[in-house]
């Protein structure tokens, strides 16, 4: 089987610059960014590098309980 060069797994991708320009563009097109997870705090909300600023995932919109069923 060949590989899959298009789509790879997280983490594998390389990263984009992530400057102010272009994280404004992203958000003007509502883009999906993938950044490098920092921390969990107590509530459960991740904290994501997005180059020269930190992005907040809260733990509701970070769940996918229709995956597995759980709440991880």
């Amino acid at each position: 089987m060949p590989e899959n060069q298009y789509y790879l797994p997280e983490g594998l991708r390389p990263q984009k610059a992530m400057t102010p320009p272009t994280l404004e563009a992203a958000k003007d097109s509502h883009a999906i960014l993938e950044g490098l997870c920092l921390r969990c705090d107590a509530s459960h909300t991740l904290h994501v590098s997005l180059g020269p600023m930190e992005g907040l995932i809260p733990k509701e919109e970070a769940l996918s309980p229709w995956i597995s069923g759980s709440g991880r």
